[in-house]
């Protein structure tokens, strides 16, 4: 403990009911002691004091409990819908959003169709969005853009709609219906608002939402090829870029593409199968795609190396089956 920071007080017990104190314990030598966020205190105080001053604390928590429980129990008795709806917003103003939730849920059956629904839905999606529970935020801010779509906040309540499932979002091991949901939503908001002040950080949020689902993809086709099945390795590379041609990870599914059908055509020459001159065709084509396109690709070495490896055991082929 920093010396520089403790602080002898006298021992009024008042003192006990600092608002900053937060934590108060006993030494060996009946010297009572709490603790702020910079300061510890020293009260250097009587037996009979040192439990009078633990009795005053017990009691003003209690009765700060009490005082609380009851208020909001009050509020929510009420049949005053405006009152409720006040208190909410006062709630979430002073960031007690579970007490705005509670509140809005109780009263959202009764204003449906009334003057209160629109600013009291709307904060109950805000709410549920500060208290970081974003799939309920997401379907709050939903509910309010396709119930008032012409309302004050249906372009934001759109965006955070999209945005909470955004956050939502896995690693791409995972299952990733969030993320899908998500692109479908931002997809929706740049057709209705192609002007919006948000348009550059939605199209954002889009490119890497799409390249978590194209590195799923990868995992997948990287697996394959771990596990020998060199068909799928192919399938699954050639779907990924059919769905995101324009990804990062392009060049990695060229590069199994390839690899893969050398592997296919290895087996062919080993089994002595009749489609090994549809596979050698392909590689040929393969090859070539690759140095067009990545004619200074990282797999650059590791594809001519490849390709002269198969050439090779093709000649050597041949020339056996002559």
């Amino acid at each position: 403990m920093n010396k520089s920071n403790i602080h002898s007080l006298s021992n009024s017990v008042p003192y006990l009911v600092h608002k900053n104190l937060y934590k108060v314990f006993q030494t060996n030598n009946n010297i009572l002691l709490y603790k702020t966020k910079t300061n510890v205190y020293l009260l250097h105080i009587s037996k009979s004091l040192f439990f009078m001053g633990l009795k005053l604390i017990h009691f003003f928590f209690i009765l700060l409990l009490f005082v609380s429980c009851g208020e909001y129990d009050k509020i929510s008795k009420t049949s005053d819908i405006a009152f409720k709806c006040k208190i909410a917003k006062n709630y979430f103003d002073n960031g007690k959003y579970r007490r705005s939730i509670s509140i809005l849920k109780e009263v959202m059956p009764l204003i449906n169709g009334t003057k209160y629904m629109n600013e009291s839905l709307y904060l109950l999606a805000e709410s549920y969005y500060k208290q970081k529970d974003y799939i309920s935020a997401s379907k709050q801010f939903w509910n309010y853009y396709t119930m008032f779509p012409g309302g004050d906040h249906a372009e934001i309540a759109h965006f955070y709609s999209a945005y909470s499932l955004y956050l939502m979002s896995p690693d791409a091991q995972f299952d990733q219906f969030n993320t899908y949901k998500a692109i479908h939503e931002f997809q929706e908001f740049l057709k209705k608002y192609p002007n919006s002040d948000k348009k550059k950080n939605v199209q954002c949020f889009l490119c890497e939402l799409q390249e978590k689902l194209a590195f799923k993809e990868l995992i997948a086709v990287r697996l394959y090829y771990k596990l020998e099945n060199y068909l799928s390795c192919v399938v699954t590379a050639q779907n990924a870029i059919q769905f995101y041609p324009f990804s990062k990870y392009r060049e990695n599914f060229v590069l199994y593409i390839f690899k893969s059908k050398c592997e296919i055509v290895f087996h062919c020459m080993k089994t002595k199968n009749l489609n090994i001159n549809r596979y050698r065709d392909d590689i040929i084509d393969e090859y070539y795609s690759y140095i067009d396109e990545y004619p200074s690709g990282k797999n650059l070495k590791c594809v001519k190396k490849l390709y002269d490896d198969i050439i090779k055991r093709l000649m050597y082929y041949d020339s056996k089956k002559k």
